[in-house]
């Protein structure tokens, strides 16, 4: 799974004293948009450092990207979601509202498109297998409980079927001793009776 297509785009943004519709490269995901962000934030820790949020926009300023562009650039981005997917759009800036066109900028279209296509591929990968196993743990948990639950159970059917037995033997032991006593009653009337 890559990004479904990679593409030039607009994207709104509110961060860092920038404010606008500037120039990205977008990338759509068949996946929730949480997972999606978190795998693009996850990569961009690991490419550029820790960032900053500011009204559902991340950024970065002044960082060195060299998969990018070989001078320090601000990088901002947005994640959004659609029907099914979740949208990511990656804008750069090479100083204040100055963002590149990542059409007219062969090594930023590069880059950003590497970075979408492989990276945050990889992360959404890495993230959702992840949900599958802790959903796989937590069902085996519960597994692991219910059987427990049975096995206390079959334990205490075991025992109320001793305690049974037990019982059904003394009423028995009971019944024989009442069943000879009623005989001898019976045997003693007869001779009294005569």
């Amino acid at each position: 799974m890559q990004a479904q297509q990679v593409k030039n785009d607009v994207a709104t943004i509110h961060a860092n004293g920038v404010k606008g519709s500037y120039p990205a490269l977008a990338a759509e995901y068949p996946y929730p948009t949480k997972v999606v962000w978190q795998a693009v934030s996850d990569r961009m820790k690991k490419a550029v450092g820790k960032g900053s949020q500011s009204k559902g926009c991340y950024y970065f300023p002044g960082v060195s990207w060299p998969a990018v562009a070989a001078e320090k650039i601000d990088v901002y981005y947005t994640v959004t979601s659609g029907k099914n997917t979740a949208k990511v759009a990656i804008l750069v800036s090479k100083g204040y509202d100055n963002f590149v066109n990542p059409a007219a900028d062969a090594g930023v279209l590069q880059g950003l498109t590497q970075f979408l296509n492989q990276e945050v591929t990889m992360g959404i990968k890495l993230l959702s297998l992840q949900g599958e196993i802790d959903k796989q743990e937590d069902l085996l948990k519960d597994a692991d409980k219910k059987h427990k639950s049975n096995v206390q159970d079959g334990e205490k059917l075991k025992t109320k079927v001793e305690e049974n037995t037990k019982e059904q033997s003394k009423s028995q032991a009971n019944l024989d001793e009442q069943s000879a006593r009623l005989e001898k009653l019976k045997q003693e009337l007869k001779t009294l009776g005569g």
